[in-house]
This record gives C-alpha cells, sequence and structure tokens, in this order.
C-alpha cells in the first residue's frame, strides 16, 4: 500500500506544474474576455436614435387604396398660406416630379388644363401636405420622407396609368375629363394620405425601435458590473495558481536536491 501512494504523490508532483500551467491559461484568458465583455457593455450605446432615418412606405396595390379618403383634406378645404422659400428649393426636384406624374390624372379625371397656373396648384397643395412632416421631423427623416414620397407616387403613377389606359401618351393627348371613376376622383382628393399615414405609423414603430434600444444599452451597462467582478476574481486566480506554481516549481527542486545529496552519502558510504 505504502508504494502504491509513494507512485500516486510521485504522479501528482510530477503532473502539478503542467495542469497548473493549463489553469492558469484559462484563468487569464476567462479574466481578460469577461473584462473586455464588461468595458463594451459599459460603451455600450443605443443602436438606433429618435433622429435616425427610419423606414417609409412603399406604394403596394391593395383594396384599401381607395378606402379611408373622406375625412382628408382635399383641393377644396387647401389654404393660400405662406410657405418657407427655403424649404421649398430644398425639394423643388422632388416636387417636380410628384406632380409630373400626378397630372395626367387631374387632367383625365377633373379637366385639368394644362397650364402654369394648375401646376402650381397642384405644387402648392402638395407642398402644404408636407409640411406638418416637415415641422415633425429632422432634416436627414425629412429626406426620407420627401423621397420616399416620390418613389411612392411614381410606382402609383406607372400602375394607374395602365390601369386606366393613359399609360405612354403625352399630357396635351389625354383628353380633359375623359374619365370618371369616383372611388378614384375621392382618392385624388389627396392622393398623398395614404402614405403619409403610413409614415406616420412607420415613425411610430421607428421611436419603439429606440426605446427597445436605449433598455437594450442600459441593461448591458448595468450589466457591467458582474462581468468585471468576475474578470476581477478569474485574474485573482490566476495570480494565485502563479504563486502556487511557483511553490511546486520550488518544492520539486528542493525534492531533487535532497535526492540527490541522500544519492551521494549513499554512494560514500
Amino acid at each position: 500500500m505504502g508504494v502504491f501512494f509513494d507512485k500516486l504523490e510521485r504522479l501528482i508532483v510530477d503532473n502539478s506544474p503542467r495542469v497548473l500551467s493549463l489553469l492558469i491559461l484559462l484563468a487569464v484568458v476567462a479574466g481578460f474576455g469577461y473584462l473586455a465583455t464588461g468595458v463594451l457593455n459599459l460603451k455600450d450605446s443605443p443602436t438606433t436614435r429618435s433622429g435616425d432615418r427610419f423606414d417609409v412606405p412603399t406604394f403596394a396595390v391593395t383594396l384599401e387604396n381607395f378606402e379611408g379618403q373622406e375625412e382628408t383634406q382635399s383641393f377644396a378645404d387647401s389654404r393660400d398660406e405662406p410657405r418657407p422659400e427655403q424649404w421649398t428649393r430644398d425639394y423643388r426636384a422632388e416636387i417636380a416630379n410628384i406632380v409630373e406624374d400626378l397630372y395626367p390624372f387631374y387632367v383625365a379625371f377633373f379637366s385639368f388644363d394644362v397650364s402654369d397656373e394648375r401646376r402650381q396648384f397642384l405644387t402648392d397643395f402638395t407642398i402644404e401636405q408636407l409640411l406638418p412632416s416637415e415641422e415633425a421631423f429632422n432634416r436627414e427623416q425629412m429626406n426620407g420622407v420627401v423621397e420616399g414620397l416620390e418613389k411612392y407616387i411614381s410606382d402609383f403613377s406607372e400602375h394607374y396609368a395602365n390601369v386606366f389606359d393613359i399609360d405612354g401618351l403625352e399630357i396635351d393627348e389625354i383628353i380633359l375629363g375623359s374619365i370618371s371613376d369616383q372611388d378614384f376622383e375621392q382618392f385624388l382628393s389627396n392622393p398623398f394620405n395614404e402614405y403619409l399615414a403610413g409614415v406616420e405609423s412607420a415613425y411610430e414603430l421607428h421611436l419603439e425601435q429606440v426605446q427597445i434600444a436605449e433598455l437594450e444599452a442600459q441593461n448591458n451597462q448595468s450589466g457591467a458590473g458582474a462581468y468585471f467582478l468576475i474578470a476581477g476574481g478569474s485574474i485573482a486566480a490566476g495570480v494565485f495558481l502563479v504563486l502556487l506554481f511557483i511553490l511546486f516549481k520550488m518544492e520539486q527542486s528542493i525534492r531533487k536536491s535532497v535526492d540527490a545529496l541522500e544519492k551521494n552519502l549513499t554512494e560514500d558510504s
């Protein structure tokens, strides 16, 4: 039995430095890993902010396209109000494209003649519909809203020009008031309503996402302390294992010295 324990002791002593080296490496790696994670969490910030751009609606043909228009502002309710000239200049190209895409429908359905006066009327109405958004959003968001509306009206125009067989016609080739459709005319009384309602919904969703991002960042920041504690414990354990490793190496060195001394004494005897 004594021989067995002697061999077991020798096995433990011989392999302890290797085991300790592995444990030291694991402790150091874990410690610095948790430390880096804690620092990143402490410096975490929301990935989405309230002033960021958000996704605006795109045109899609649905049964609801011509519904819900009764309570919206129409041409009849349009007011002649001053408009900010700088704002108008910033979006002149986009608004001009919107008017050009819509104008054929007003010729065909509302007997608009082809004149600068009528174009200006539709331009002013477009600006009037966009002004509340300009007051609600920052410049970057407003860029997205106007660009999105330009794309929305372009897709709308392309689809319904095919539906009413006016696609490819020059504006002066369309007969004034040649098409009648009560539902579509109701929609044309304010063609921006569906899009702008979608923008409002999209912005509400954006604000919800901002709140979620802020909560996640706050949780990460508050949880950083736990990572620092674990990192500190891991590094402390690593230091303790290093000291233990040194002690084992010293013990092995002393043991070898004693064994060598005993061997020399035996040979001298």
